[in-house]
């Protein structure tokens, strides 16, 4: 699925977020793309006595813009050189503004095929001060974002740069939305020869009694057995990897991280706003918690978001 080869990795230049550098050229060298890196000096920074508390003058507001313009720019060419010792072409984009929201249209801009992010790049203070963009990244930006984290199961040879892919955990809920995502994750077991693990969810059996214990009481439908056979027709559909199906009970976010464990999955692909009504409020965010919890990289994706 990813015909584009321009790959964004969005960048704060910590540690953690130097960890989304060789997947980016793994993908690369996998696709024949080019990796753009883009830092976004965060504009709330400079709002004089605004929610960041920075009492100062406006002289002093652009003593701090100019520096860290200067070192971003600074940083920027280091991953360019960075990027053509592992072999890989890349440029760069500077700019200032809301974090999401211009990785967003970055994204667009670029019609970019894929957004590369470490999660849980910044910390104490400074996650207070300048806030995470990684859940508005995954919930927004038009093109599949694969989370990846420092202390995860790596599925990229740090060596070589290969990207070893062997298991991808899919979790859908049967939605329309769901199914356009499906083929994403078959063709990527589909270049890697890796198997595909379909998992169904009911979250019914424990959140419907809960939420509304009249409609459970009445309720005679066999969940269970029907996702089942549902999940079994989906994997028969598809011919060109091997398809694993299976259905779990529980909260959604808790048994993808279980079966993610169980199976030792390389990667999940999530499908993002897969419910939408009643679903949505009961069950909540799910992908967000999973690209949290999960012990492998999470690529979330989710066609025609809006920014």
């Amino acid at each position: 699925m990813f015909t584009n080869g321009r790959i964004l990795v969005a960048t704060d230049f910590s540690d953690c977020a130097s960890h989304a550098y060789p997947y980016a050229y793994a993908f690369a060298k996998a696709y024949n793309g080019e990796v753009h890196f883009a830092h976004v000096i965060d504009a709330s920074v400079f709002a004089i006595g605004g929610t960041n508390g920075l009492w100062t003058t406006a002289e002093a507001i652009d003593e701090i813009r100019a520096g860290m313009t200067q070192y971003a720019r600074n940083e920027l060419a280091n991953l360019i050189e960075h990027a053509k010792n592992n072999g890989v072409t890349a440029e760069t984009h500077l700019e200032e503004g809301d974090p999401g929201h211009v990785i967003g249209d970055l994204v667009k801009q670029l019609d970019a095929g894929l957004v590369v992010i470490s999660t849980h790049g910044r910390s104490g203070l400074e996650h207070i001060v300048f806030g995470s963009t990684s859940d508005h990244i995954v919930r927004h930006a038009p093109a599949p974002v694969l989370c990846v984290r420092p202390d995860e199961h790596d599925l990229v040879s740090q060596d070589r740069l290969d990207l070893e892919v062997k298991k991808v955990l899919f979790p859908t809920d049967f939605s329309p939305q769901a199914q356009e995502m499906l083929p994403y994750a078959v063709s990527l077991c589909k270049n890697f020869g890796a198997e595909l693990h379909l998992l169904y969810v009911n979250e019914l059996a424990v959140l419907l009694p809960e939420y509304l214990p009249e409609v459970a009481m009445s309720t005679t439908i066999d969940v269970a057995g029907e996702s089942e056979k549902n999940l079994k027709r989906v994997a028969e559909e598809i011919k060109e990897v091997t398809v694993v199906p299976h259905v779990r009970t529980g909260p959604a976010y808790r048994e993808i991280i279980n079966a993610e464990q169980e199976v030792e999955a390389d990667l999940i692909v999530m499908p993002t706003h897969g419910r939408t009504g009643i679903a949505h409020v009961l069950f909540g965010s799910i992908a967000e918690r999973v690209v949290r919890m999960a012990k492998c990289p999470v690529l979330a994706v989710k066609k025609g978001a809006e920014v």
